[in-house]
């Protein structure tokens, strides 16, 4: 496998991980008590049994549809650019992937929001996807501009 490819599995895996969580926050905020499996994730996410307003929960619920508009595009973009080897994909993925998880990161892993481990499966396939697209772009054999 090529390593364009692999990249793009790990930009595709970021994007599929995004839209899960976003899913998942959204159904939580409209929740009156959050199912036991949910627990961690609902410790992180404030629903109607936190006694969060609506304003904050609003809030919540526009920020899971900007997660989950993210893990699409990182998704389009690895399908048909990254794993062609484009430098046009492997810019835009890197754009948008990193501002999105260093803020992540920043404001949510750093502080101690979520568990560690857990707070860096993204940031795992973010780096590499960077990285495996990098060696791509490297190696010169760009099939799409």
């Amino acid at each position: 496998m090529k390593p364009q490819s692999i990249g793009a599995l790990f930009y595709g895996l970021w994007g599929l991980l995004h839209l899960v969580s976003s899913g998942l926050a959204l159904w939580l905020s409209y929740l009156d008590q959050p199912p036991g499996w949910a627990a961690l994730m609902a410790d992180a996410v404030p629903g109607r049994w936190s006694g969060a307003d609506e304003l904050t929960l609003a809030v919540v619920r526009h920020h899971s549809l900007n997660v989950a508009l993210f893990g699409l595009v990182s998704i389009v973009i690895a399908i048909a650019l990254n794993r062609r080897n484009s430098r046009v994909g492997w810019l835009a993925n890197l754009i948008v992937v990193s501002i999105v998880d260093l803020g992540f990161v920043l404001f949510i892993v750093a502080p101690g929001h979520v568990p560690l481990g857990l707070g860096l499966v993204g940031p795992s396939f973010w780096l590499l996807g960077a990285v495996f697209t990098s060696i791509g772009l490297r190696s010169g054999s760009e099939n799409v501009r």
